[in-house]
């Protein structure tokens, strides 16, 4: 039961990651030393801001949200053209012609010029216009909430990656702080002033702190992943400065 178990979750993240789960599970992110600024650190608000202006450029659902605005535009000059007269012409070429007069035997063309102009449809061509136009706005608001709703997601990632900056910051004090409490408490039981009692709990104390810093320094990885991801530099093609190249020489099923 648990090889099966085992191996539907494999499947389930071959799906999700689309990476053959064969191959080594190994964190190969790059991390800059300073991600972001600190809370009041100088730059805070240029960072940020440029991380916005970048999502608003990158963004693929914000691209095609900009898209639709322009389609939506050409959609109301369709509709106005349609007061604009109109020139149609119609040519024909004849192979061969039988059972018609002489003139019409002999001639082996003919063309046909056709003017048209809206003197009155009924109104049909202003409600295609007003129409367009209101498809329009509604597009032009959907963009404006989806580049107000990127912002906002760059901004709360930013928010929490300096967040979890700062608590990893307290933690790595944290450690230090129970690591020198740990070699204190080691000298003073050899010195007969601890139990083994004092010295387990110090050792235990160090242990969860540490466990807790490497807990945090993933969660900074995620963080900055997220921030990426909101930016939407990630998975498309421009976070080569997110990612390190592959391991070389990779398992033959990762080249089918």
């Amino acid at each position: 039961r648990i090889r099966n178990l085992l191996s539907g979750s494999r499947q389930l993240l071959t799906f999700w990651i689309t990476v053959p789960v064969d191959l080594p599970l190994e964190d190969d992110l790059v991390l800059p030393e300073n991600p972001v600024p600190p809370v009041g650190g100088q730059g805070e608000a240029e960072v940020l801001q440029a991380m916005q202006m970048e999502a608003r450029a990158s963004r693929s659902d914000l691209r095609q949200q900009v898209q639709e605005v322009q389609s939506a535009q050409y959609q109301v000059s369709f509709a106005r053209g349609e007061y604009l007269p109109t020139l149609d012409l119609d040519a024909s070429a004849y192979l061969d012609r039988t059972n018609y007069s002489t003139y019409a035997q002999q001639t082996d063309w003919s063309a046909l010029l056709l003017f048209t102009f809206p003197l009155y449809d009924g109104g049909r061509i202003r409600s295609n216009v007003m129409t367009a136009q209101s498809l329009l706005r509604q597009a032009e608001l959907a963009r404006d909430e989806l580049a107000r709703q990127v912002e906002l997601e760059v901004k709360n990632a930013f928010l929490t990656l300096q967040s979890d900056l700062a608590t990893l910051a307290t933690l790595e004090a944290s450690v230090q702080a129970a690591d020198e409490n740990c070699r204190l408490l080691l000298e003073e039981y050899r010195q007969g002033l601890a139990s083994n009692l004092e010295v387990v709990t110090g050792q235990n104390q160090l242990l969860s702190a540490r466990i807790n810093l490497e807990h945090q320094k993933n969660q900074v990885r995620i963080d900055w992943v997220t921030l990426k991801l909101t930016q939407g530099l990630v998975p498309e093609g421009t976070s080569a400065d997110l990612w390190v190249s592959p391991a070389p020489n990779p398992p033959e099923k990762s080249k089918s």
